[in-house]
């Protein structure tokens, strides 16, 4: 990957400086420099896959045909996640309510690095309670069962 970098920014330099002259390694030989016009990496695989998670929330969901392939658009990304019926009418709660994270395949080109398609392989519901929030939630759910439980110790402590 990083000499696929390399080598799309030497070709840009290459473009715009087109009389480039490299030297050998030895200056003490006194070679003839070498004139660069285009540097070409072998060619060994157009697409490589990649697995990652993304955080945010879903700012569009469906399809352009009632039977067709499913997109959702995720707020903090730049290109659009394929999804199956199933996981659209799970993802529909959540639409533009609740951030998610997402467990996404990606098809990369080699080449340029652009992402070619992404599928969803799952998601997960982020919470957004503090911890008092939380505290403040089991008291309310359990507060009779925890004063019944201090009455049973009080009682237990006098016998």
């Amino acid at each position: 990957k990083n000499q696929q970098k390399y080598v799309k920014e030497l070709n840009d330099y290459l473009d715009k400086h087109p009389n480039v002259s490299v030297f050998g390694q030895n200056p003490a030989k006194q070679e003839t420099p070498k004139q660069i016009t285009r540097v070409e990496t072998q060619k060994t695989v157009d697409y490589y896959y990649e697995t990652g998670t993304l955080v945010g929330i879903i700012t569009a969901i469906g399809g352009k045909e009632v039977d067709g392939k499913s997109t959702i658009h995720i707020n903090s990304n730049t290109y659009d996640v394929e999804i199956t019926p199933t996981q659209e009418k799970a993802l529909i709660p959540y639409f533009k309510e609740k951030k998610l994270r997402f467990y996404i395949a990606k098809k990369i080109d080699f080449r340029t690095t652009e992402i070619k398609s992404a599928i969803l392989e799952s998601f997960d519901v982020i919470s957004d309670k503090n911890f008092l929030k939380s505290l403040k939630e089991f008291k309310d759910k359990y507060s009779n069962e925890l004063l019944e439980m201090q009455n049973f110790e009080e009682e237990f402590e006098e016998n």
